[in-house]
């Protein structure tokens, strides 16, 4: 998927008028990310992750949007993506209680997330 799809696709989540073969189409680009048979696009996963937490936010959190977005908290290619992933989970969906745990153990840092991004989010 190209940017100019996705920030498309994003623009109509902001109004609500995502189809459901968008949405699914959305979180099957999210697991081919995932999987590597995508070349990595920051801007792109960035977008779809942030479209997710939209639905979330509009439509309630279904389970398919919560476990794809936390696949997304290890994500050692990129820390921008753990963050934005992170961001979703604990700001816009407001389920830190849940990721304790995670959130305890970004915040001591880890090794692969050299620009402390993801370590001070939850401090935000």
């Amino acid at each position: 998927m190209k940017i100019k799809k996705a920030k498309s696709l994003a623009h109509k989540a902001s109004h609500d008028k995502l189809t459901e073969k968008e949405i699914t189409e959305i979180l099957q680009e999210l697991h081919a990310y995932l999987n590597e048979e995508r070349e990595f696009d920051r801007s792109v996963v960035e977008t779809l992750i942030e479209i997710i937490g939209c639905l979330g936010v509009s439509s309630g959190i279904k389970a398919e949007y919560q476990q794809t977005v936390e696949q997304f908290l290890y994500f050692p290619k990129d820390s921008y993506i753990t963050r934005t992933a992170l961001e979703v989970i604990i700001h816009v969906w407001d389920l830190s209680t849940f990721y304790m745990n995670y959130i305890k153990v970004m915040m001591h840092g880890v090794v692969w997330e050299e620009e402390s991004m993801v370590r001070w989010l939850p401090l935000r």
